[in-house]
């Protein structure tokens, strides 16, 4: 029965499938969060702005209490005060105001959902209720101090249009009501009255108010300007770092890979058809390479024989098998060519293919970390041709990685050849030898392939706009500790967006969202539709229909949703929670 995940309860969902590592695959199940992609999105993504959003929310609920405090203060000094009805009055409804639009932001700000309207009726409540305070004890007293407090704090809000509403109507109030004074238009009521004062002086001290406010302004401006560059700068050195880590971990699984590889293996001069064995040169989860010599003619090969446990699985075998009749009905220079394939009788089965000079794409990408874009088109079309001649034949690779993809180096001519076609599927012929099972390799995975689910060609198209992602950017789009964490961000993440990694046209996004599409239906056909339209968009020329395309995808899923980029990502806990350690440490990735 095909895996996928199912809703469990509201707020939960559980991971029916088995864990892919390598070929392999570990049967357990892991529990994750729901709704997934609005979990993530509001624990760890969203970079600078949610930054911003929280760190404004939790100011705004600073500012509320201090509105409260400060107004049980003017109640509590009312007693002490000899004031007439009519400033009793105004105080009163003043601080009213300021608490009904404080107790109505509160629970909003507890919440995280405010709007710039909240803001803004909030800015505009103190405003009002601060007025008829200030009124009652005195525009020409110290009383219009306390509103500097307001301007310096709606300076800092991330809507410039609540910043500057907020200051000009707090400057407008206050310079109107105090010229009416001045020119005694209306009552100076104060507390601390002015009567004393000259009209000169009292001219100086509307001016002086007004620069401090102008002043206050431009200190909150320049402060949140400090801030968001400070939070830019944070992002993009987490970016860094979780891109260091991610090819980190890249690095550490081919080197325990290329640790094994290079001496004598356990089939070392020994004699299979018409082969003799020599050193081992490559080690996968489910077979072993050696280079050989073919004993009659002395040509040089590839020989490639099940490990013994995989020897041991009828399944395994027959998927064996079948990557000869696989990889020999590919008649393409982009395909590895097979040689030979051992016979039924034979003591270990075995494929014995062309011996290729040169280097593997993961070999490439740690020396230079980036392809050129040029290089780049060149590996992908030349891929892209073997993969479009495998597809045409029926048949999906399924584990497309850098491992997998090879510059083969000969007399003066260099072309990219598709390698292992080890965990491939026949379309509607073999889908029961791995029916149910996550195959492949977690990093370069389709959705539908971690979820345990039957794939077609689109699953290599997924794999293909992944390697082109990587070798553009410099990391792998998915990538994790432990191999639920991959899974998890495979299904449900979106990487950071590329243009933000490298310099790069913006429509180059827009390409590779359609390739990392979660849906198979939402990709490239093809490809070779897919190496083309990368090639318009390094050229700045991507139609509009794809980029509307791309839009509707981005819009549903962004950029940098649990992707682990840009963001602080969390260790996927809740994904993690149900994983014994002990599964995962003897954990060995495809090569």
């Amino acid at each position: 029965m095909d895996r996928e995940l199912s809703t469990t309860t509201d707020e939960q969902a559980t991971w029916n499938g088995p864990l892919a590592v390598g070929t392999e695959t570990l049967g357990t199940q892991v529990a994750v969060p729901a709704p997934v992609a609005a979990r993530q999105a509001a624990v760890a993504s969203g970079g600078v702005d949610d930054a911003m959003r929280a760190r404004e929310v939790a100011a705004l609920r600073g500012f509320v209490w201090l509105v409260l405090a400060l107004s049980a203060a003017v109640l509590a000094a009312l007693p002490l005060l000899n004031l007439g009805t009519v400033q009793l009055a105004f105080v009163v409804a003043g601080v009213v105001i300021c608490v009904a639009a404080a107790l109505r932001t509160l629970p909003r700000a507890r919440r995280g959902v405010l709007t710039s309207f909240d803001i803004g009726l909030l800015g505009g409540a103190c405003m009002i209720g601060g007025t008829m305070g200030i009124y009652t004890f005195g525009f020409f007293s110290p009383a219009p101090l306390v509103t500097i407090m307001g301007v310096f704090f709606f300076g800092l809000q991330r809507d410039r249009r609540v910043a500057i509403a907020m200051f000009a109507g707090t400057a407008a109030i206050h310079v109107g009501v105090m010229l009416a004074e001045t020119f005694e238009l209306i009552a100076d009521r104060g507390v601390l009255p002015a009567d004393d004062v000259s009209v000169r002086h009292k001219l100086v001290a509307v001016g002086l108010v007004q620069v401090v406010f102008l002043l206050t302004f431009l200190l909150a401006r320049a402060t949140n300007r400090a801030i968001v560059d400070s939070a830019r700068r944070l992002e993009e050195s987490t970016r860094a770092i979780a891109q260091r880590e991610a090819l980190l971990e890249e690095a550490r699984r081919e080197l325990e890979r290329v640790l094994e590889v290079g001496g004598p293996g356990r089939f070392t001069e020994q004699q299979l058809g018409g082969w003799r064995l020599g050193v081992l040169c490559g080690r996968g989860a489910m077979g072993d390479v050696y280079e050989a010599r073919h004993l009659e003619t002395g040509q040089r090969g590839a020989v490639k024989l099940l490990t013994r446990d995989s020897a041991r699985d009828p399944d395994s075998v027959r998927r064996f098998l079948r990557e000869a009749r696989i990889a020999g009905s590919i008649d393409v220079p982009n395909v590895v060519r097979v040689l030979e394939v051992g016979s039924d009788d034979a003591p270990v089965p075995f494929i014995a293919m062309e011996l290729l000079e040169g280097r593997d794409l993961a070999w490439i990408l740690r020396k230079q970390r980036r392809l050129p874009p040029e290089s780049l088109l060149t590996m992908l079309r030349e891929v892209g041709r073997g993969l479009d001649a495998a597809h045409a034949a029926g048949i999906v690779h399924r584990d497309l990685k850098p491992q997998n993809l090879f510059r083969a180096e000969r007399d003066g001519e260099v072309v990219w050849k598709i390698l292992d076609f080890g965990v491939s599927r026949l379309v509607d012929v073999d889908s029961s030898l791995t029916r149910g099972q996550a195959i492949g390799t977690p990093s370069y995975m389709s959705p539908e392939q971690a979820r345990g689910l039957d794939v077609d060609q689109l699953a290599d198209i997924f794999a293909l706009g992944t390697l082109a992602y990587r070798a553009l950017t410099g990391r792998p789009p998915f990538s994790g500790s432990e191999v639920p964490q991959i899974l998890y961000r495979v299904v449900y993440g979106m990487p950071p967006r590329p243009s933000e990694l490298v310099d790069v046209p913006g429509v180059v996004d827009d390409v590779l969202a359609i390739a990392l599409a979660k849906r198979p239906a939402d990709r490239f056909a093809t490809a070779s539709e897919l190496v083309h339209a990368l090639e318009l968009a390094l050229a700045g020329a991507l139609p509009d229909a794809l980029r509307d395309r791309a839009r509707r995808l981005t819009a549903a899923l962004p950029w940098g949703i649990g992707g682990r980029g840009g963001e602080p990502v969390a260790r996927a806990e809740d994904l993690l929670r149900e994983v014994s350690q002990d599964d995962l440490r003897g954990e060995t990735m495809q090569s």
